[in-house]
C-alpha cells in the first residue's frame, strides 16, 4: 500500500498591499487601529470589485484574530497576567483584588453557617462563574 497526493479543495488566494505594508514595522502606526480600519476598507474594496467582474465563484473576507490590551493596543502575550502597561497591570491587580475579598468573604460567610468542605467548593466554583459573567457583561 503506498500512499499518493492528490491535489483537491482548489482556490485563490488574494493579498492585497495594505496600509501597513508603506510603514516599516517598528514604526508606532504599523499596527494601529486606525490602520487596521483601512485595511479593512481596502480588502472590501478588492473583495466587491471581484464579485463584480467574477461570476459563479465564492468569495469570503478572512482575517486572524489577534488579543490585544485595551489601554495600549500591544498583544496580548497568552493567558497570563499582562506586563505591556501600567494601566493593564493595575486594572489586572485590581480583578485580582476584587476576586480574593469575595472569595475570602464566601469562605467566612460559609464557615459561619458551617457548610462541609464540598459545599464550600461548590460555592467558590459558583462564585468564579458569576465572575466570570459580570467581566462578560463589561
Amino acid at each position: 500500500m503506498s500512499k499518493i497526493i492528490v491535489k483537491e479543495n482548489f482556490r485563490i488566494v488574494v493579498t492585497p498591499t495594505i496600509v501597513s505594508a508603506y510603514i516599516r514595522p517598528a514604526h508606532p502606526a504599523y499596527e494601529s487601529p486606525a490602520n487596521r480600519e483601512a485595511n479593512i476598507l481596502e480588502c472590501e474594496n478588492i473583495l466587491c470589485q471581484i464579485r463584480r467582474h467574477i461570476d459563479n465563484a465564492t468569495t469570503l473576507f478572512l482575517w486572524d484574530t489577534i488579543e490585544r490590551c485595551e489601554f495600549c493596543d500591544g498583544r496580548w502575550e497568552g493567558d497570563s497576567e499582562p506586563a505591556c502597561c501600567d494601566e493593564a497591570i493595575d486594572e489586572w491587580d485590581k480583578t485580582v483584588a476584587r476576586n480574593i475579598a469575595a472569595n475570602v468573604a464566601a469562605m467566612a460567610a460559609l464557615k459561619r453557617e458551617e457548610h462541609s468542605a464540598p459545599e464550600i467548593l461548590k460555592a467558590f466554583d459558583n462564585r468564579a462563574d458569576q465572575v466570570k459573567n459580570e467581566e462578560k457583561q463589561q
